[in-house]
């Protein structure tokens, strides 16, 4: 295993989702590379500081922004633009009414 493809492993490893092949191949890998062993390492410390961190409650003013967004985003109607045989799939246009 190359280092760039450890890297793509590293999110799914950190979660257990990765095959039991993927896992024992990124864990040599992480055994002969110093270099992704610590990216690892950082990635690991970054989350545990984050889960660490504080979850507030929003204060009323800011409910009531969030809530008045999206009253006005529910107003707010999605129409399929004219294309020629579907030539335009995927795309639509906003129109507020």
């Amino acid at each position: 295993m190359n280092c760039e493809r450890a890297e793509e492993l590293f999110v799914d490893y950190m979660a257990g989702e990765i095959s039991r092949t993927d896992a024992e191949s990124l864990q040599a890998h992480l055994d002969e590379c110093p270099k992704c062993a610590g990216k690892l390492a950082e990635m690991i410390r970054v989350r545990e500081m984050v889960g660490q961190l504080s979850h507030p409650e929003p204060s009323p003013m800011a409910v009531n922004r969030v809530l008045a967004v999206a009253r006005e985003e529910a107003s707010v109607h999605i129409l399929p633009l004219s294309c020629p045989e579907g030539s335009c799939k995927g795309f639509y246009r906003i129109f507020h009414v």
